[in-house]
């Protein structure tokens, strides 16, 4: 139903919009500002958005890319009852981190490669250099995604192997039903997606998912 999902589309982004202006990647189903995201049979065991049958790890949105965005809104068109978004918050999991972990994690000694979704033409891949925690002690930010980051070195890819085995300690399970919204902030929390069984009959999971940066950069 075109006019429907037109409905739809209007919705999502009137709520982005509360958090700040929607934005799309042009690498990335070619910067729509709603994407739509449903299980793919030909990346079911990837860790991409449209993979079904593996766990899609938890992870930042666009880790590796200088300008990710701050909030992503998603939007249950079709639930799964098996597909359960997972999340973790900076805030818990920095309390079973020890100090010299976290020293190391603020410190750009991490490689981070870009997400397949923006390498879906068999583009080259890339390495950033980045930290994984920054902000304030007060109020700490995380940038993570274990499938694309490595460390530099043994002390650095220690401490990102500490940060990976504390967050199934911090996880949590959120089922999206039909008209749900989730608004998760971008930079304190990652997430990810419990595996399911698509049956591509058309009667998959769908969701609606709106990227939002609060301030854009000054050549956009």
């Amino acid at each position: 139903d075109v006019p429907m999902t037109r409905k739809i589309d209007d919705l999502v982004i009137s709520l982005a919009c509360k958090y700040g202006t929607p934005i799309g990647y042009v690498q990335e189903q070619n910067g729509r500002l709603v994407q739509n995201l449903f299980p793919i049979k030909s990346t079911e065991n990837e860790q991409i958005s449209s993979s079904s049958k593996t766990e899609l790890y938890l992870h930042t949105e666009t880790a590796f890319h200088p300008y990710l965005p701050d909030y992503l809104i998603l939007y249950c068109v079709r639930g799964d009852p098996a597909a359960a978004t997972t999340y973790a918050d900076i805030t818990d999991i920095i309390e079973h981190l020890s100090t010299k972990a976290q020293s190391i994690l603020r410190q750009p000694r991490f490689i981070t490669t870009v997400d397949l979704s923006f390498r879906t033409e068999g583009e080259e891949d890339q390495e950033v250099l980045t930290s994984i925690i920054s902000g304030s002690n007060a109020n700490p930010q995380l940038k993570y995604d274990a499938s694309v980051m490595r460390g530099t070195d043994d002390i650095a890819q220690a401490a990102l192997d500490e940060l990976t085995s504390v967050i199934p300690l911090c996880t949590r399970d959120v089922i999206l039903n039909t008209g749900d919204a989730l608004v998760i902030n971008n930079k304190t929390t990652i997430h990810g997606r419990k595996p399911f069984t698509p049956r591509y009959d058309g009667t998959d999971r769908w969701l609606k998912r709106v990227l939002v940066r609060t301030e854009l950069p000054k050549d956009c």
